[in-house]
């Protein structure tokens, strides 16, 4: 199935300056929390992955990089999963990045043309002039951005739209518990890394992020209520509408009027294989490997490395291991609306 252009790196909300300060939830708003969440009875999903002989138990928590405050507190059976597993695993430790001031430069180093190019030489003209005033009407602009890569200025651009969302990465499932982890102690696995992914980006055809910024830009009010409507079924745990936002197939003609370039789509193609279905078989070798620790692990990713045909827990099943989904139980919650 051609799947629809998905924006899914980690890395892609947090390259413009770091992800802030971390979202803990405090006595004196813990009630105000409650009752947001106690309206929404969020029930996202979790998956236990269990296999014969071995007490291992690997719990996978698919994460959404940005969310609101009525995503606090997590039902207690994710509670439960993460204080009962000895590890956590994260696609790379964002928090720890963020103090890493060495790590950002080296990533923004990378992001910079080389051969004195600008922008303007490896994106279209019509391209170009769309994206400086989209950002320069977003005041998002600054003139020594010229000077960096197709992959910076479309996280530019994604950024600009996650703003408007309403959500932000304080709020990132991710970014929670790993503030968590980090205030605990506890062991954190990086199944990626900042590098891993700023090579990622890097790896992709200019061609590819002219079409990407032309899209962002030309369909922000659809991505912006596609990131809410992908938010809204996170808290469901509404796995259909999931999977149907996630997976859906591209629209070609919305392609097409994009560009007069059939190649696009096999663009796309090679875009989703190599950032969802290459780094869910990748992710699933290594959440095998965790069996051999010994150890219980909760493993928070990007939701669309979890779900659906290629996702690691269709994975593992299909090769043997036992998944359970947990049901979120939430009469536990009604009982304390009730009182």
């Amino acid at each position: 199935m051609k799947k629809k252009i998905i924006i899914g790196l980690l890395i892609l909300v947090i390259i413009l300056g770091g992800v802030g300060v971390g979202y803990l939830i405090k006595e004196n708003n813990a009630k105000k929390e409650l009752e947001k969440t106690l309206a929404n009875y969020s029930k996202p999903l979790l998956y236990k992955v269990t296999k014969e002989d071995s007490d291992t138990k690997i719990y996978l928590f698919g994460s959404i990089h940005l969310a609101a405050d009525d995503a606090y507190p997590l039902p207690n059976e994710v509670i439960n999963a993460y204080n009962n597993s000895d590890y956590l695993a994260v696609e790379f430790d964002l928090v720890s990045f963020n103090k890493d001031f060495e790590a950002q430069m080296d990533m923004v180093a990378q992001m910079l043309l080389k051969d004195n190019l600008t922008i303007k030489d490896v994106i279209t003209e019509e391209t170009y002039n769309l994206l400086i005033d989209y950002l320069e009407e977003n005041n998002s602009y600054m003139n020594l951005y010229e000077y960096y890569q197709p992959a910076f200025f479309y996280s530019l651009v994604s950024n600009v739209a996650y703003e408007k969302t309403g959500l932000n990465t304080n709020n990132g499932i991710d970014k929670y518990f790993l503030d968590l982890a980090l205030e605990q102690n506890k062991k954190i696995i990086e199944m990626e890394s900042a590098d891993y992914q700023t090579e990622m980006l890097l790896s992709f055809p200019n061609a590819l992020y002219d079409l990407l910024i032309k899209y962002s830009i030309k369909h922000e009010e659809q991505l912006i209520k596609e990131t809410n409507d992908l938010y809204k079924a996170w808290l469901k745990g509404d796995v259909n509408t999931l999977n149907r936002l996630l997976t859906e197939e591209i629209d070609k003609d919305l392609i097409s009027e994009l560009s007069d370039n059939e190649n696009e789509l096999t663009l796309i193609d090679d875009y989703n294989q190599k950032l969802v279905t290459q780094r869910n078989n990748e992710m699933t070798e290594k959440t095998k490997k965790y069996f051999n620790e010994d150890k219980n692990v909760f493993v928070v990713v990007g939701l669309a490395h979890i779900i659906g045909e290629d996702g690691i827990a269709h994975q593992l099943k299909e090769q043997g291991y036992k998944v359970e989904q947990i049901e979120i139980d939430t009469t536990v919650l009604r009982e304390q609306e009730e009182k």
